[in-house]
């Protein structure tokens, strides 16, 4: 699907009507099923794609999504890589689950750490790229990692 096409009110929708090269990470690269069925073009895999070459990472809802994330290791190294490295991360609904399951903690969000609910997409959405382009955070950094 072209950047210009996806629903405004999606989080892709969001970033790429801000300019934003927006990636699909997926399991594999290839077509992953969307929350409806239908097929997304996952571009990247944490597998193969080292996550601090990300700027940011959103996880977004779905229960298989969000199952097949929680299970992935690859996954779940990535999603601590960015927060180790204090770039920004969103989760939405059932997405926070994985950022959970990776060990960071969502109860301590912070302004690049956002957790919102998934009738909360478009304002979670913008709030995200507002993070995105803001300098990084370093608060989050520690010797030895927390997470």
């Amino acid at each position: 699907m072209r950047p210009n096409r996806w629903p405004r009110r999606s989080v892709r929708g969001v970033l790429a009507g801000q300019g934003a090269a927006v990636r699909v990470l997926g399991p594999q690269v290839g077509p992953v099923a969307s929350a409806n069925g239908a097929p997304v073009e996952a571009d990247a895999s944490f597998e193969n794609e080292p996550a601090f070459l990300f700027d940011a990472v959103a996880v977004v809802h779905g229960d298989a999504a969000v199952d097949a994330m929680a299970g992935d290791a690859n996954a779940l190294d990535g999603l601590r890589s960015i927060y180790r490295h204090c770039k920004p991360l969103l989760a939405v609904g059932s997405g926070a689950t994985v950022l959970q399951r990776a060990g960071v903690p969502v109860d301590d969000a912070d302004e690049a750490l956002l957790v919102v609910g998934r009738e909360e997409v478009e304002r979670g959405a913008a709030a995200f790229a507002k993070a995105i382009g803001t300098p990084r955070d370093f608060s989050r950094e520690s010797d030895p990692p927390r997470v």
